[in-house]
């Protein structure tokens, strides 16, 4: 495997680490096990949200399941949830169909079929890698940071229903391009 192989890997790794700190602090791959039709005000209650969420579970150092914090819930309704949890549920919901989505074509494609496409495709790298870096033994590797996000990876898609509700998929199509700029403004935090 050669040096550009490795740079790949790593690429993966750190794309899905970041994929995992990003997404909405809440949610969980667990939070979508019961079916949610996304709103419009929903949707729009998120995008609104986002850029706040960062700075607000950061300045309170808080783990990732703050549920029960009267602040998280003031929070919440401020943007129209009835609770942190519905926060949680919505925003799991919108990232499970947002993974589903190719940012340059906007083909979807069911998200738990990309999720087991991403699991074999970091597998190989990972086995690859590991295969290159017994020649390169003064390399830190990165298998560990390959290993544990194959594991969230495996432990989600348990939780990605095989069928995502069409109205979700609509909405989450429809807006699209502000999820992306809101995501990209929290990850900018």
């Amino acid at each position: 495997m050669s040096i550009r192989a490795i740079c790949r890997a790593s690429l993966i790794v750190a794309v899905a680490a970041c994929a995992l700190s990003c997404r909405p602090y809440a949610a969980t791959a667990q939070d979508t096990a019961r079916p949610v039709v996304l709103t419009e005000q929903q949707v729009q209650g998120f995008v609104a949200a986002l850029p706040e969420i960062a700075a607000l579970v950061l300045s309170k150092q808080l783990p990732p399941a703050p549920r029960t914090d009267p602040e998280m819930e003031a929070f919440a309704k401020k943007y129209g949830f009835v609770s942190f949890e519905q926060f949680a549920e919505v925003s799991a919901h919108i990232n499970i169909v947002m993974a589903g989505f190719d940012p340059r074509t906007r083909a979807f494609t069911e998200p738990k079929i990309v999720m087991e496409q991403q699991i074999v495709e970091l597998t190989e790298i990972r086995n690859q890698l590991a295969e290159e870096l017994k020649t390169v033994p003064e390399i830190k590797s990165p298998i560990p940071a390959i290993d544990a996000r194959l594991a969230v990876m495996k432990d989600d898609v348990k939780f990605i229903p095989v069928k995502t509700n069409e109205q979700n998929v609509r909405l989450v199509q429809k807006y699209f391009d502000q999820i992306l700029a809101a995501s990209k403004q929290t990850q900018q935090r």
